[in-house]
């Protein structure tokens, strides 16, 4: 008996917990409506901040000057050979496996501070069998850490498999595709093969079946995971190889996500032709932070993003602009004017990750306010 009311006590106390969650967030989410009142679309009060991350983060050279009310164009939208164009994109599991969101972001977007229709979707990164990873539900925080300036995951690819996707949840799509009261969102589809090209083939070959009518608009090949252990971050030819074997299944668009850890000379050359476009991964933790133990080091370390990784990624989002014609996504955005600094370093378009977990009204709201400032 004593047993099994300490059993109850604790669930009692876990569900009092999550009540007080989604109180807070509700009460959170009044907060950023008001400040999205106050702050009229086209200005902001959120100044970027570098130096003051752990690591000491400073902006890429040729964006410490950059003023966003002296640089207000925008580059172009990104065209796809299908015709989908998008200039935001909500990175690999940000919203979630069907671009509507997670859980906890409902009240947002019931709230209208977050709008998944804004943005060309990434599902979460889909391997071919299920994936137990780190990441557990009644835990979350066990693989996933704030930081300043940014966000630490260890997630480790947790899914329940390609096959589930297609087998369980296109029925899903199918009534949000035909649903004309919701705005359709268009999905890209982020596949990862823990074994070589044969698996990668068979999800592309599957990605046929789909009808236009899901919005299904092209397939993310993620060749970088910082939590995992995969040959294809060691070896630039087995990407080139997943790349060509992705295409030779599955005729529309390809988004390639490197790594800042890849040779991309040995890779993005030799993909003219075949991908469309390219997007970034977040950074390894030993990297960022050499001579700091991560607050995930039991799992790895972890892969850092938002403002805290933005030397990293926006260094690469250079090189490969100067490197390729291949359209770059810059990632990182965690204030405002980072979507101007990503343009004038040629990001094509902007990838928002981190920040939904952490702001995640943010991405709507800079949105709004960008629109506005196009000539």
């Amino acid at each position: 008996m004593h047993k099994l009311s300490c059993k109850k006590n604790s669930q009692r106390t876990w569900l009092l917990s999550v009540y007080f969650r989604q109180i807070t967030l509700l009460f959170i989410c009044i907060l950023a409506k008001i400040s999205e009142c106050i702050c009229p679309r086209g200005e902001t009060d959120i100044t970027p901040v570098f130096g003051t991350g752990i690591g000491g983060s400073n902006p890429p050279e040729g964006t410490e000057d950059l003023n966003i009310t002296q640089y207000n164009r925008r580059l172009n939208v990104i065209t796809l050979s299908n015709g989908h164009q998008f200039e935001y994109m909500a990175a690999s599991g940000a919203l979630a496996y069907f671009g509507r969101g997670w859980w906890w972001e409902k009240p947002l977007v019931w709230l209208g501070l977050l709008d998944p229709s804004l943005f060309t979707v990434v599902t979460k990164t889909l391997t071919y069998r299920p994936r137990r990873g780190n990441l557990r539900w009644y835990k979350p925080w066990s693989c996933v850490r704030p930081i300043r300036g940014g966000m630490v995951n260890a997630v480790g690819l947790t899914n329940p498999g390609y096959k589930w996707w297609c087998r369980e949840r296109v029925d899903q799509l199918m009534r949000q595709a035909c649903d004309t009261s919701k705005p359709a969102i268009p999905l890209v589809i982020s596949l990862m093969s823990e074994s070589g090209i044969k698996e990668v083939k068979v999800m592309a070959r599957q990605l046929r079946r789909f009808p236009i009518r899901l919005r299904v608009v092209g397939v993310e090949l993620n060749a970088s995971c910082p939590n995992t252990q995969s040959a294809a971050l060691a070896d630039p030819a087995l990407v080139v190889d997943q790349c060509h074997a992705v295409k030779d299944e599955y005729p529309g668009p390809l988004i390639l996500k490197l790594s800042v850890m890849h040779d991309v000379a040995k890779i993005v050359p030799k993909l003219d032709g075949v991908v469309e476009a390219l997007s970034i991964n977040s950074v390894p933790w030993r990297l960022v932070y050499p001579n700091r133990p991560s607050p995930l080091h039991r799992h790895g370390g972890g892969g850092v993003s938002g403002q805290a990784a933005q030397p990293y990624t926006w260094q690469l989002v250079r090189r490969l602009a100067d490197l390729t014609d291949i359209p770059v996504i810059g990632p990182s955005v965690w204030e405002f004017n980072d979507i101007a600094r990503l343009r004038k370093l040629k990001a094509a378009a902007i990838s928002f990750g981190s920040v939904f977990l952490r702001y995640p009204w943010r991405p709507t709201l800079f949105v709004r306010q960008d629109r506005p400032l196009a000539p």
